[in-house]
């Protein structure tokens, strides 16, 4: 098997840069083990990672500029699912061991936690302080416990330093400590043995005693930061740590402390240091506990409070490794070797595996993983890298199943799709049927055109991305459809575009239908786009509509196609004439001279009001717009002071009645697909009736 060798973040990336180009950008997962808790090689899967390198300059390898400035994407696990899985790892069912389930939930928030220390996301600060940020004059923040494990710690060392000075108390880092000394007493007696399974609260003490020391390391050791430093024993910490009182406790030799006293100890440490500064010279006490948020208020004090969510803040969203200072608007980046070094120290071990086979593996707790002081000031963790062609050393540890992955058990492809789906083989000869048992990529096979109602694939596409496979009588459920053979134009797309592995009994997703619906789930019509063409039909409609014609789909399939086009902006229906492709994205400068040339050509020169509609339809006609970029483009143009626009409402021309639009909206955090009227107004300006328009170029 592999060795594991001590690595730097740094040297870190070459092997990193070797797993992508071996596994490629695809169907890779972050993946934690807790060796003591899980087991040993038994991971939970944290979700996917997809890298997005750029293109080379200068000779630089660009898997390994990718990795190194935060060129990812992380799709978090969905909730449910995730602990779901851990319970099943921490062996915690029954409702014995309700306690422990609580205890584990509470650690797999540590997941958030490690996300906001690292940068990927920030704590949701009060609004009253916030409007006080960045600081203008130097100020002292004392931090709690809390602070420091919930990533508040370091958004002020990445954001507010220098003009903030950091205070750590004393007694924050006794709580760690003592949090440490339990994690590593249930680590010597056992988490699973005996008459209770302790492996949920050893998980939880284990993500915030290590999770919080590692903070507390990178500020002392990795960073310029000018720390405060008060006067040791000054502080009363007798008394602050008692036995506690469950006799499993005490056969363990748990202790537990005093949370008020130590609160106090935390806002005396606040009142102190004020009392040795100038009088103008804030000192905040930083804290996301309400409690003592309130009584710094009580004591006449300021708190810098911020809400830290548990993992149903980040449940299914995407995090990126580049995002903006909050402050400036300058972008900074996140290495993918920061997110794994994390997640390694506060679980125990990290990987990325991928679907090849492949793994980079990461850890900092192990049987066989000696620690050294040095280890910490140089911050080195133990690491190695196992290709495909070591399968050997993959097969030990094979991890859950990837979501979406394909299976072994073969596709099967529908029998009704000529019927339905006009399935068609190469043109001047016929394709040769699979032989049995042989699975087929789910993509091929599907040429025809298909008919469903959008709405309905939409509930369906949720419902798959959830849940990841649905039985073919949870698929009629969800599209609310009474027959199965109902069902085949719906499945027969997903399959054509390879979003969905058809089996005889079920549907079972793949890792582009997840693509497809994160894109639908935040209205990214690009996103959408790009994964609507892998359907060979809808891919040949939109080319043959860029050459003027709607032959390549028959009628009873045309509507859904439109749907799907004016969803996706690539295409629009203008009733009694055709339906256009709208590829264009003008530059606010380029958008400006291409509206006041379609307003000037409907207003025949003169400043006059025009139809808000025959203004869009006009863009999408001569210049290929599609109303959405249009209305885009337009609060853009008269934000930067390259227009001015105008409106008014009044009644609409009943001619133009069917002229209408679908969109892709969010109604209640939900996707929902609206069909829009063009010529009632409230497109342009939703919520306003803006039925004319008149618009005026601004002086340069």
């Amino acid at each position: 098997m592999t060795p594991h060798t001590l690595a730097t973040k740094t040297e870190s990336a070459r092997g990193l840069g070797q797993f992508f180009q071996s596994a490629g950008s695809k169907d890779v997962h972050v993946e934690v083990c807790e060796d003591r808790c899980f087991g040993e090689s038994r991971w939970l899967d944290l979700g996917r990672i997809v890298l997005k390198p750029g293109s080379s300059e200068d000779g630089e390898d660009p898997t390994t500029t990718a990795i190194a400035f935060g060129f990812f994407e992380w799709r978090c696990a969905d909730e449910e699912s995730l602990h779901s899985e851990a319970f099943e790892l921490l062996e915690l069912k029954g409702p014995a061991n309700e306690e422990q389930r609580a205890k584990a939930r509470r650690a797999l928030d540590s997941i958030a936690h490690a996300a906001c220390r690292v940068g990927l996301i920030h704590p949701v600060l009060d609004a009253a302080a916030l409007c006080d940020l960045p600081f203008r004059s130097p100020a002292t923040v004392v931090v709690d416990t809390s602070a420091i494990v919930h990533g508040g710690l370091d958004f002020v060392v990445r954001f507010l330093y220098p003009m903030a000075r950091i205070k750590v108390p004393a007694i924050a880092h006794m709580e760690l400590l003592n949090s440490a000394d339990n994690y590593f007493n249930m680590r010597r007696k056992g988490v699973k043995g005996g008459q209770r399974n302790w492996s949920g609260r050893a998980l939880f003490e284990h993500a915030l005693s290590q999770g919080g020391q590692r903070a507390l390391l990178r500020l002392e050791l990795q960073t310029d930061t000018e720390i405060e430093r008060g006067r040791l024993g000054a502080d009363p910490l007798r008394g602050v740590v008692e036995m506690g009182a469950d006799p499993e406790d005490k056969k363990l030799g748990l202790s537990i402390l005093q949370r008020s006293f130590a609160d106090r100890l935390i806002f005396e440490t606040a009142r102190q240091h004020a009392a040795q500064c100038m009088q103008n010279h804030a000192v905040l006490v930083m804290t996301c506990d309400q409690g003592l948020a309130r009584m710094t208020i009580a004591e006449g004090m300021q708190p810098l409070y911020f809400e830290s969510g548990g993992y149903d803040s980040i449940s299914g969203r995407v995090l990126t490794g580049t995002s903006f200072n909050p402050f400036t608007g300058r972008v900074y980046g996140v290495s993918l070797s920061s997110l794994l070094w994390e997640l390694a120290v506060t679980f125990g071990m990290s990987r990325l595996r991928a679907l090849s086979g492949d793994v980079f593996e990461v850890g900092a707790i192990g049987s066989s993983m000696p620690w050294k002081p040095y280890h910490a000031r140089e911050d080195l963790l133990w690491s190695r890298l196992v290709c495909s062609a070591a399968a050997a050393d993959v097969t030990a540890s094979p991890g859950p199943p990837i979501r979406g992955a394909e299976s072994q058990e073969p596709d099967i492809p529908k029998v009704g799709a000529t019927a339905r789906g006009e399935r068609q083989g190469k043109a001047g000869g016929s394709r040769a049927a699979p032989e049995p048992g042989v699975a087929q990529p789910a993509s091929r096979g599907y040429s025809g055109s298909y008919r469903f109602n959008p709405t309905r694939m939409l509930n369906l596409l949720a419902q798959l991305s959830q849940q990841g496979h649905l039985a073919i009588p949870e698929a009629l459920a969800a599209l609310d459809l009474a027959s199965a053979s109902q069902l085949d134009d719906y499945r027969n797309f997903l399959a054509s575009g390879g979003f969905l592995v058809q089996r005889t009994s079920e549907l079972r997703k793949t890792e582009w239908l997840d693509e497809l619906w994160n894109a639908i789930a935040v209205v990214d019509t690009q996103g959408i786009a790009a994964q609507l063409l892998r359907v060979p039909s809808f891919e040949r409609f939109i080319s043959f509509i860029k050459a003027g014609t709607n032959a390549a789909i028959p009628g009873r399939a045309l509507s859904t196609y439109i749907v799907l086009a004016e969803i996706s902006c690539l295409g629009m229906n203008i009733p009694g004439e055709r339906v256009f492709p709208t590829p264009a994205n003008p530059k606010p400068l380029e958008f400006r001279d291409i509206a006041l040339s379609a307003y000037r050509s409907l207003s025949l020169g003169a400043e006059d009001y025009v139809l808000t509609g025959l203004w869009l339809e006009a863009l999408v006609r001569g210049f290929g717009i599609h109303p959405i970029v249009a209305r885009q483009r337009l609060q853009e143009s008269v934000l930067e002071d390259l227009l001015e626009r105008y409106t008014e409402g009044s009644t609409p021309e009943t001619r133009y009645r069917a002229h209408a639009l679908h969109v892709l909206r969010l109604v209640g955090g939900k996707p929902v697909i609206e069909k829009v009227a063009l010529f009632e107004g409230d497109l342009l300006l939703p919520g306003k009736s803006s039925v004319s328009i008149r618009l005026v170029r601004k002086d340069e």
